[in-house]
């Protein structure tokens, strides 16, 4: 074949991929989590409009065999009390085939850890630096470098993100936040 033929042959090939008709993926929504009806089977999430500057509510209804986490963790549809939702639609969007709720994340740098608390070091625009104290979960997880650590592990000044329970506030994981 010569090496026209071959250039065409591949350039055809390459347009037939590019212009195949390709699944449709599911759609997520994300917002804050504001309630959900266990009888009707539906969650409420408010969705902020960044054109509009405002958050509007809106109802979902969850499929049958919709899957429902909390932290991370299988939970029950009436477990979900707040915290931050993402919403996995079903391909047409009638439904939510999957809901995951999550606590807010705070950073800051190690300050001090007690046996049931952490500390750390906050940048704040009117306050500057503030020393903020937070619950520690009884099965909160350390993580440094990907591995895991312990609290005793942590250095002075190392800079930390802080996943919060949903239901809560107790601090659910701690690893590095970057450099």
């Amino acid at each position: 074949m010569s090496p026209t033929r071959l250039a065409l042959v591949c350039a055809a090939l390459l347009v037939s991929v590019l212009t195949a008709e390709q699944p449709r993926d599911a759609v997520t929504v994300s917002g804050n989590f504001e309630i959900a009806d266990p009888v009707k089977n539906t969650v409420t999430i408010s969705i902020f409009d960044r054109l509009a500057a405002e958050s509007n509510n809106k109802i979902f209804t969850l499929a049958k065999d919709a899957k429902i986490l909390k932290d991370g963790v299988p939970a029950k549809l009436a477990d979900l009390k707040r915290g931050r939702a993402t919403l996995q639609l079903s391909p047409d969007g009638a439904t939510v085939v999957s809901v995951a709720v999550v606590g807010r994340t705070v950073t800051g740098a190690f300050f001090d850890a007690g046996k049931r608390t952490i500390t750390l070091t906050m940048e704040t625009a009117r306050q500057g630096k503030v020393n903020s104290t937070l619950t520690l979960a009884q099965d909160v997880k350390v993580t440094l470098a990907g591995q895991p650590a312990a609290l005793t592990d942590l250095k002075d000044g190392t800079k930390l993100q802080l996943t919060l329970a949903a239901d809560d506030d107790k601090v659910i994981r701690i690893q590095n936040a970057g450099p």
